[in-house]
């Protein structure tokens, strides 16, 4: 538990690798006990998918946690009871957010009304399977998902919660290059994402940069701290899709990549700067 204490406190100040790395640890030393170890990883996924933007990872995780649901749940009661606040309820409720199908998301939604209270949940199976129903690709079910996090282009609808909706995006954008079913995507749309993608990447890191400045202000010792090492981690999926997606850029979005380019390029700090010369060869 003071694992986990020491990882929010790391994450609260903008550091965010030491904050995954110490959850990490925090599930390493949970190994022989399932729930507690179920509880490590949904406190992972909360991490990854929340606040780094990692959806994969964090559909991994929330996977791996709720392979122990019944020793979860146990577990769940004594962790609630301390820090008022239920990972195993998080767990359920996020995880269909990174989900591969329908199928999968209304699988773990209806195994969740067994063990917590979503709210409208029943309501929310129901939408699914409309839409399931309707012939609506499952990759533009989970893009309206994303937009319930942030909104570039209505302010009033923006939640600002940038990672969240990066995650999913991460989630969309990663199948759809490895052809899974239900990613089907043309080109035009993928850029459409991408864009968000790159996009959301540098809002989240600006939240995280505001958080370290902040920090620093209450702890000099924090200048010693390699940031990018701590906050880059924001920009490793978005970069690395980028660059997988660049060969196929068609011409009208190469001046959107080319403004990306540059904002990436002129940080005091290199952000991935191999990758990003990889990528310049495409502009």
């Amino acid at each position: 538990m003071q694992k986990y204490v020491e990882s929010v406190q790391l994450k609260d100040a903008g550091l965010l690798n030491s904050a995954l790395e110490k959850r990490k640890e925090a599930t390493m030393y949970a190994q022989g006990d399932p729930g507690y170890y179920a509880i490590g990883k949904a406190n992972e996924a909360v991490l990854l998918g929340h606040h780094i933007g990692d959806g994969l990872a964090a559909y991994e995780a929330s996977q791996m946690a709720l392979e122990f649901v019944k020793p979860f749940a146990k577990a769940d009661k004594k962790w609630k009871s301390i820090f008022r606040f239920s990972p195993l309820y998080d767990c359920f409720g996020f995880i269909g957010l990174w989900a591969e199908s329908y199928e999968k998301t209304i699988r773990y939604a209806e195994q969740a009304n067994k063990w917590v209270s979503l709210p409208n949940n029943a309501d929310r199976i129901k939408q699914l399977k409309h839409y399931q129903k309707s012939g609506l690709p499952w990759w533009k079910m989970q893009h309206s998902m994303a937009q319930n996090f942030y909104s570039r282009t209505r302010p009033e609808l923006d939640a600002g919660k940038y990672a969240a909706g990066m995650s999913i995006l991460h989630c969309i954008i990663e199948r759809a290059i490895t052809e899974q079913p239900g990613y089907e995507i043309y080109s035009d749309d993928m850029f459409d994402l991408l864009d968000d993608f790159i996009i959301l990447s540098l809002q989240t890191y600006n939240g995280i940069l505001k958080k370290f400045t902040e920090a620093l202000n209450h702890n000099p010792d924090l200048k010693y701290v390699d940031g990018p090492t701590e906050q880059f981690i924001v920009f490793q999926s978005p970069v690395l899709s980028w660059l997988q997606l660049m060969p196929d850029c068609p011409s009208k979005w190469k001046p959107t990549m080319q403004k990306h380019y540059e904002v990436f390029t002129a940080s005091s700090y290199p952000v991935y700067p191999q990758i990003m010369q990889k990528i310049k060869e495409y502009l």
